[in-house]
């Protein structure tokens, strides 16, 4: 996300686990808004729910991340930016992010 203009974020949504402490200095950096989902309410954060849904097609649940190597990793990363989407009218997420930045410029 590094790479990307700062104001091509409009918010984050996240639920209310500790691996989020510290979102206030996260959401000023990255110059957004930080929002939190209710408890046990995973409907609020269906796109995540999605994601993972997706990425346990690749590496099971309880699965170490440092056990798998950088390359799978980054396969899942493609795959998942480049997988077409119903919501997105059948483009890819890569390619909707592609089309923000080239208004942008």
């Amino acid at each position: 996300m590094s790479k990307l203009p700062k104001n091509i974020l409009r918010s984050i949504t996240q639920d209310n686990g500790k691996e989020n402490y510290g979102h206030e200095k996260t959401g000023e950096y990255l110059g957004t808004k930080m929002y939190f989902c209710h408890a046990y309410t995973s409907c609020e954060k269906g796109g995540v729910e999605r994601a993972i849904k997706d990425i346990r097609r690749f590496i099971p649940k309880g699965i170490t991340l440092t056990k798998i190597s950088n390359t799978k990793i980054e396969y899942v990363e493609w795959w998942l930016n480049n997988k077409p989407m119903k919501c997105l009218n059948w483009s890819t997420p890569y390619e909707k992010v592609q089309e923000v930045l080239s208004k942008l410029n």
